[in-house]
Protein backbone atom coordinates (compact mmCIF):
# COMPACT_ATOMS: atom_id res chain seq x y z
CA UNK A 1 0.00 0.00 0.00
CA UNK A 2 0.90 3.63 -0.06
CA UNK A 3 1.06 6.30 2.55
CA UNK A 4 3.30 6.94 5.52
CA UNK A 5 4.07 3.55 7.13
CA UNK A 6 4.84 4.99 10.58
CA UNK A 7 1.22 6.17 10.80
CA UNK A 8 -0.03 2.57 10.50
CA UNK A 9 -2.99 2.15 12.84
CA UNK A 10 -4.98 -0.94 13.59
CA UNK A 11 -6.99 -1.72 16.69
CA UNK A 12 -5.10 -4.98 17.17
CA UNK A 13 -1.59 -4.20 15.93
CA UNK A 14 1.05 -1.50 16.17
CA UNK A 15 3.71 -0.95 13.50
CA UNK A 16 6.07 -2.84 15.82
CA UNK A 17 3.69 -5.83 15.95
CA UNK A 18 3.23 -5.72 12.17
CA UNK A 19 6.96 -5.77 11.40
CA UNK A 20 7.60 -8.57 13.89
CA UNK A 21 4.74 -10.57 12.33
CA UNK A 22 6.22 -10.12 8.85
CA UNK A 23 9.66 -11.21 10.05
CA UNK A 24 8.20 -14.37 11.58
CA UNK A 25 6.07 -15.12 8.51
CA UNK A 26 8.96 -14.47 6.10
CA UNK A 27 12.11 -15.43 8.05
CA UNK A 28 14.43 -15.36 5.04
CA UNK A 29 13.42 -11.84 4.01
CA UNK A 30 15.08 -8.53 4.77
CA UNK A 31 12.94 -5.59 5.81
CA UNK A 32 13.38 -1.88 5.48
CA UNK A 33 11.17 1.16 5.34
CA UNK A 34 10.80 4.32 3.32
CA UNK A 35 9.40 7.20 5.38
CA UNK A 36 9.19 10.96 5.25
CA UNK A 37 10.42 10.98 8.85
CA UNK A 38 7.80 13.38 10.20
CA UNK A 39 6.50 10.89 12.75
CA UNK A 40 8.34 8.12 14.58
CA UNK A 41 5.88 5.67 16.09
CA UNK A 42 6.65 4.48 19.62
CA UNK A 43 8.09 1.01 20.12
CA UNK A 44 11.15 -0.98 19.15
CA UNK A 45 10.22 -1.35 15.49
CA UNK A 46 13.39 0.36 14.22
CA UNK A 47 15.57 -2.45 15.59
CA UNK A 48 13.64 -4.97 13.47
CA UNK A 49 14.57 -3.26 10.20
CA UNK A 50 17.77 -3.78 8.23
CA UNK A 51 17.54 -0.32 6.66
CA UNK A 52 15.48 2.85 6.69
CA UNK A 53 15.35 5.56 4.01
CA UNK A 54 14.05 9.01 4.79
CA UNK A 55 12.61 10.93 1.85
CA UNK A 56 13.38 14.63 1.83
CA UNK A 57 11.39 16.69 -0.65
CA UNK A 58 13.38 19.87 -0.10
CA UNK A 59 15.80 21.55 2.28
CA UNK A 60 13.98 24.87 2.09
CA UNK A 61 10.39 25.94 2.68
CA UNK A 62 10.28 28.00 -0.53
CA UNK A 63 11.46 25.15 -2.75
CA UNK A 64 9.06 22.73 -1.08
CA UNK A 65 6.16 25.12 -1.79
CA UNK A 66 7.22 25.32 -5.45
CA UNK A 67 7.28 21.54 -5.78
CA UNK A 68 3.89 21.00 -4.19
Amino acid sequence: GGGEPTLYKNLNFTIDDFIQHLKKALPNSHFGMITNGTFLAPGDWLKHLEWIRISIDSASTNRYAQMR
